[in-house]
């Protein structure tokens, strides 16, 4: 089973707990914004984190935690406002919601049957900007 962490609304949550176990899933941690699932990240430990494009969900300290743990985080977006959101802390692949837990996988599913409503993607984090070609390198330490 997938461990998951949700920083959703709470009707959203409620129905994606209420479901979880029938699709492979077990919800570790249930927060209440972005606070706490930063968090519960630390402690938790899950292996993916579900967070709405809201700023009461997603911060820039969960992106960071996220990224500094290792945690796949997957961005729900309601509308064009949060998907510029999102946008604004490097997410640049957010899925649309309503988010739902049925994933079609494309390995099982010809190309052609991919349904792009249920197909969850992973959420890309755009890189860090390139330091300027003048900048000094650092040296890798010799031992």
């Amino acid at each position: 089973m997938t461990s998951v962490a949700l920083a959703l609304p709470l009707a959203d949550e409620q129905r994606l707990v209420a479901d979880a176990a029938r699709h492979g899933h077990r919800v570790v941690a249930r927060c209440s914004g972005a606070d706490d699932l930063a968090v519960q990240l630390e402690t938790a430990r899950p292996e993916l984190a579900v967070a709405a494009a809201a700023p009461q969900y997603l911060s820039s300290r969960v992106v960071a935690a996220c990224d500094a743990i290792g945690v796949r985080l997957m961005v729900v977006a309601a509308s064009v406002q949060e998907r510029r959101f999102a946008a604004t802390l490097g997410v640049i692949d957010p899925v649309d919601a309503p988010f739902e837990w049925a994933i079609r996988r494309p390995s099982a599913v010809a190309p052609s049957e991919v349904d792009e409503q249920t197909r969850v993607r992973p959420v890309r984090v755009a890189a860090p900007p390139a330091a300027p070609p003048d900048a000094p390198r650092a040296e890798p330490e010799r031992q």
